[in-house]
């Protein structure tokens, strides 16, 4: 079913992606996230580990262990309600969860992400951790981005799509 393996040995292997490749499979990570949150769930452990290649390099999301049904998660006025479990993986959680602030479980999703295809364009993830104390994401923070696009340069050429749709992805306040 995944012949291919988990998309992290996969870039191991290959090295970065062009953008153009790197934009495919980041259309299907979003198309299973959007097919989670149809079902009412959160994955919340969103991770290169997680995603399987399979036959004709279609990704395929593994391992619910840490997933949340949304609905379980309403206040009283039936409106989706907050998470508050400080899980994951660290390098690919959110700052909210970093500062055990209560998130938005597809909030947290889409910003892992955009971790993801950060690694998938440049081979390296763009910091280690999302919290203010990161000498990268400490940019973000600030909004000081021309700072921590100055930091990657060396690691490839990113177009101007890419750094405006990452300074939005990454950014440390989630609306």
């Amino acid at each position: 079913m995944a012949e291919h393996g988990e998309l992290f040995d996969f870039v191991a292997r290959t090295g970065k992606f062009s953008e153009p490749l790197a934009r495919h499979l980041f259309q299907q990570i979003l198309q299973a996230l959007f097919a989670c949150y149809q079902k009412g769930i959160a994955h919340r452990d969103l991770k290169p580990e997680n995603l399987l290649i399979g036959n004709g390099y279609k990704l395929l999301l593994a391992d619910f262990g840490f997933s949340s049904l949304l609905s379980k998660h309403k206040n009283k006025k039936g409106m989706l309600g907050k998470l508050n479990t400080y899980l994951g993986t660290e390098a690919y959680m959110a700052p909210e969860i970093h500062l055990r602030l209560d998130y938005n479980g597809t909030s947290v999703d889409l910003f892992a992400a955009a971790i993801i295809l950060f690694v998938m364009v440049s081979g390296a993830p763009p910091f280690e951790e999302a919290k203010p104390s990161d000498n990268f994401y400490k940019w973000l923070c600030t909004n000081k981005y021309s700072e921590f696009w100055d930091t990657h340069k060396s690691t490839c050429n990113y177009s101007n799509e890419f750094i405006d749709l990452m300074n939005a992805m990454l950014a440390f306040d989630p609306t």
